[in-house]
C-alpha cells in the first residue's frame, strides 16, 4: 500500500499524465494526491480512468490557479471526510491494516498567509484522534538546512511551521533520496533547491506502522519532485534485466547495475505456415534508385545549411525525457539535464554528419522491440515493433524531419 503525492503544475499538460501513467505503472500506488491541477473535473475525471482508479474528490481551481485532486484505486478502502481550497481529508481503510487518516494538503504559497496553513491543521488536529498522515506540497520548511542556494527564509516563518507541528504532536518523516524536492534555474548561478513537499505523522501513526517509509521520486515533469509514503514496506524480489540508466541518478549518481536480457522470440510463422527464422539485409542502394527526385536545387541547398546550435538544442529539448532509451541505456532526459556539460559534443556530433554524411557504427545500433497484441504472439501480424535509437541518433533525424517540414509542401509531386 502506498500514497503518492505531486504538485503536478498542471494536469492539463499530457507529459504530466503520461508522466503519472509511468509512475503508476511502475509504483502501483493506492492513493495519489495532485496539487495545482489547474484544470476543471471533466479533465479529472479523464485522468482518473486512464489510470484505472475508481474513486476520485476533486477540488477545482480558482481562476488560473490552484486545484486539489486526491484520487485512489480502490473504490471501498478511501472514505472522504471534507475539503477546501487547501486541502482534502479522508479516512483510509485497507483490510488487515489498523484504519489512519490521510490528508493531502497545499500550503499557502504566499509568506503573508502562512499563518493560516499553520492554523488549518491546528484545526484538523481536533477533529479525529485516527493515526494520522499530512501528505503535502507545504510551501514552507522547518529548517535553514531545507533549502540550498537563495536567501534564508525569515526566522519566523520557520519558527511558525514548527510550533504548528510541535502543537499537534506531529513528526516530519525523514526522506529517503534525494533531499530536495523543488528546484529553480538549475544550472544556473541563481539555483534554488528546497524542500517544501514532505510528510507529518502523529505518534499513533508511527506505532502503528513503525517501518513506514517515505521517498522522493526525484524524476518530475514539474518543478516539484513527488514523494511517496508506504505505511507498510513489502520487499519484491526484482529480475535481473539489460542496462538501463535511471532518470533518478541524475540528482545523485549512483554505481550502475549491469542487467541481462531475458526475453527473446526465436522464431514466428511465415505465409506458408511454417516457423522459420530470419537473417536478411536490406539492398538500400537498389531501394533508392527507385525514388523519383523531387526537390529542387534551392530546397536542397535549404536542406544542406550549415547547423546551428541552437537547432540541435531545439531538436533534444522537444524529445519527451522520459522516452525508452536506445541501446546505450541513456534517455533523453540524461543529455537535456546535462546540457551544459554535454551539449558541445553532441553538436560536434551532428554538425559533423551533416558535413561528412557518416556516423560512428554503433550510433545506429538500434532495439527492436515486439510488444504483442495478443496474450500467445505466433505470427508477425500478432506483433507491433518499435525501434528504441539512441538519443544521438535520434537528435539527427529529429534535426533532418524539422528540416523537411519547412520544405515538405513545395516538393514536386
Amino acid at each position: 500500500m502506498s500514497c503518492i503525492s505531486w504538485n503536478c503544475h498542471g494536469l492539463g499538460n499530457l507529459w504530466a499524465v503520461q508522466f503519472l501513467t509511468k509512475i503508476v505503472l511502475q509504483k502501483k500506488p493506492n492513493i495519489i494526491f495532485l496539487s495545482e491541477i489547474l484544470c476543471k473535473k471533466d479533465r479529472v475525471r479523464i485522468v482518473k480512468n486512464i489510470l484505472g482508479f475508481e474513486g476520485a474528490v476533486t477540488v477545482e481551481r480558482q481562476g488560473n490557479s490552484g486545484g486539489l485532486d486526491l484520487i485512489w484505486r480502490n473504490k471501498e478502502e478511501v472514505n472522504p471526510k471534507s475539503f477546501s481550497k487547501h486541502y482534502i481529508d479522508t479516512e483510509v481503510s485497507v483490510q488487515g491494516w489498523d484504519k489512519f487518516r490521510l490528508t493531502g494538503l497545499y500550503g499557502e504559497p504566499y509568506r503573508a498567509n502562512r499563518r493560516f496553513t499553520w492554523d488549518l491543521i491546528r484545526h484538523l488536529h481536533q477533529i479525529s484522534q485516527l493515526p494520522w498522515c499530512i501528505i503535502c506540497d507545504m510551501n514552507n520548511t522547518l529548517n535553514h538546512e531545507d533549502k540550498r542556494g537563495g536567501h534564508q527564509y525569515p526566522n519566523w516563518l520557520l519558527q511558525g511551521f514548527r510550533q504548528a507541528v510541535e502543537d499537534c504532536d506531529l513528526v516530519d518523516m525523514d526522506i529517503k533520496g534525494y533531499q530536495f524536492t523543488w528546484e529553480k534555474s538549475y544550472g544556473r548561478n541563481d539555483w534554488i533547491e528546497v524542500r517544501l513537499d514532505r510528510a507529518l505523522v502523529s505518534y499513533n501513526f508511527m506505532n502503528c506502522f513503525k517501518n513506514a517509509q517515505l521517498t522522493n521520486l526525484e524524476i518530475t515533469t514539474s518543478n516539484h519532485s513527488p514523494i511517496m509514503i508506504e505505511p507498510v514496506i513489502i520487499f519484491n524480489i526484482v529480475p535481473s534485466k539489460r542496462f538501463r540508466f535511471e532518470n533518478a541518478w541524475l540528482r545523485e549518481l549512483i554505481s550502475t547495475k549491469i542487467r541481462r536480457k531475458t526475453n527473446t522470440i526465436h522464431s514466428l510463422l511465415d505465409s506458408n505456415g511454417q516457423f522459420v527464422s530470419w537473417n536478411s539485409e536490406t539492398e538500400w542502394e537498389s531501394v533508392i534508385e527507385c525514388v523519383d527526385w523531387g526537390i529542387t536545387e534551392e530546397q536542397n541547398l535549404e536542406l544542406l545549411m550549415p547547423v546551428e546550435d541552437e537547432e540541435v538544442k531545439r531538436a533534444l529539448f522537444s524529445m519527451h525525457p522520459e522516452k525508452s532509451p536506445g541501446p546505450d541505456g541513456m534517455s533523453p532526459c540524461f543529455y537535456q539535464k546535462y546540457w551544459n556539460t554535454l551539449g558541445k559534443d553532441l553538436t560536434s556530433l551532428v554538425k559533423i554528419f551533416f558535413d561528412t554524411a557518416s556516423l560512428d557504427c554503433h550510433l545506429t545500433d538500434t532495439n527492436i522491440v515486439l510488444i504483442p497484441k495478443k496474450k500467445c504472439p505466433i505470427q508477425m501480424d500478432d506483433l507491433r515493433p518499435i525501434s528504441l535509437c539512441n538519443v544521438a541518433y535520434k537528435v539527427i533525424s529529429k534535426l533532418l524531419a524539422n528540416r523537411l517540414n519547412r520544405v515538405i509542401n513545395g516538393i514536386k509531386n
